[in-house]
């Protein structure tokens, strides 16, 4: 009876290890195949990041050139402006005076 415990008890501890071997062959690979999987969000984040900063670097530069060209536009048109109650710099002083206004806006136009 103590034979065949102790065969049944061998059996047993050789079956478990072959598992465990198993089941660590196995982990190693879920590891490594977890780790290219991550390697290559990480990767592939880092290019969706790139491209969004490419994209904000274009926005803010339309920004820029166009709200200087937007000036520049202003700048040239405000001299030429004749007085009116709709465009320019409307305040009761240049409303009242025409000279007023034409020196305000020239003025205004080269700053």
């Amino acid at each position: 009876m103590k034979e065949q415990v102790k065969s049944t008890a061998k059996s047993i501890v050789k079956e478990a290890k072959e598992n465990v071997r198993g089941a660590i062959k196995t982990t190693d690979k879920d590891i490594a195949k977890t780790a290219l999987l991550a390697k290559g969000f990480r990767e592939a984040g880092q290019t969706v990041e790139a491209e969004r900063v490419e994209t904000e670097d274009l926005f803010l530069a339309l920004i820029y050139y166009g709200t200087s060209l937007l000036f520049i536009v202003i700048g040239n048109y405000l001299p030429k402006i004749k007085q009116n109650n709709t465009i320019g710099i409307r305040i009761v002083l240049t409303l009242q005076d025409e000279e007023n206004w034409n020196t305000t806006h020239s003025f205004s136009g080269r700053i």
